[in-house]
């Protein structure tokens, strides 16, 4: 190994530490490894995780002086199935691996519905060639023995570090194919940066920030002009709020509203809806999400 590919080896590390699991190819490495560091990689992942196996594996290997050991190393990821990883390395050339970021960050996000909605074992068929051998067999020990939902738990963790450029395709035709609700969260036809977020639920809670900015004009002034409605005027409160309501059909968004109550005999009187107070409803918007007033808000 030349000192060129020790360089770039270190500078590209962080693509093998989040997706190489070292225990997967510790056994074509034990010419170079001794058994106490392979028990030592073992139970580093057993306690700490493969991202942590896999920083360990890399601070060893790169401090071998033994003769073959990066071509080896490059070996032992064909013989395993890193064939996205091998290629990587092997030209130096990461942009297939990079572009599969977005896809894990998305992943990530949507582990929770993953879980809880994907039988592993249905979808296990159509996506094992993005996977490892071992990675598919412990999958279905899991779930067997510790039921679905850990099951699918794997299996996120498991694409999460795979290194096949097609796999959220390969994920996305599995789910159609199972009529799975998940595949209309699980949009790739145009990049993970323009999926948005469907609900599994028709009903969702809406949510409201509000921004209220009082202000107090003088009687004297005409208010006649005033960009609100017309009329007599005794005070305008400038609401600057945002709903949102995320549901199938339709997702509302109002930026700004001005509502004002008509003056009645007591101008000291300052509370929305109160005696005298003009009737506050709702835009024709809310109304059409059940909102008929401002104080059901």
């Amino acid at each position: 190994m030349t000192a060129e590919q020790r360089r770039n080896l270190h500078a590209f590390r962080d693509y093998v530490r989040k997706i190489l699991d070292p225990t997967y190819i510790l056994s074509y490495m034990t010419p170079w490894f001794r058994d106490d560091v392979v028990q030592h990689i073992q139970a580093k992942k057993n306690n700490k995780g493969p991202m942590e196996a896999a920083s360990l594996f890399l601070q060893v290997l790169l401090e071998l002086q033994e003769e073959g050991w990066f071509r080896g190393f490059l070996d032992a990821l064909q013989q395993a199935g890193y064939s996205g990883l091998y290629e990587a390395i092997e030209s130096w050339d990461f942009q297939k691996l990079e572009k599969l970021e977005e896809y894990r960050l998305l992943l990530k996000r949507l582990q929770p519905e993953f879980k809880t909605t994907i039988n592993p074992e249905d979808i296990l068929p159509e996506i094992s060639g993005c996977l490892l051998n071992q990675e598919c067999e412990e999958i279905i020990q899991i779930s067997s023995n510790k039921g679905l939902m850990a099951g699918a738990e794997k299996m996120v963790e498991c694409l999460l570090r795979s290194d096949k450029e097609n796999w959220p395709k390969t994920l996305k035709l599995a789910l159609e194919k199972e009529e799975s609700k998940f595949s209309e969260l699980w949009m790739v036809e145009k990049g993970a940066e323009n999926v948005q977020m469907k609900d599994l639920e028709d009903d969702e809670m809406k949510t409201l920030d509000v921004h209220i900015v009082y202000k107090e004009e003088p009687e004297s002034q005409n208010l006649s002009q005033n960009s609100c409605s017309s009329g007599h005027w005794a005070d305008c409160l400038s609401w600057r709020w945002r709903c949102q309501k995320h549901s199938r059909s339709h997702r509302i968004y109002l930026q700004t509203v001005c509502f004002s109550r008509h003056s009645s005999g007591n101008n000291s009187q300052r509370q929305l809806g109160g005696t005298g107070g003009g009737c506050l409803q709702a835009p024709e918007v809310f109304q059409e999400s059940g909102i008929t007033d401002y104080r059901q808000i």
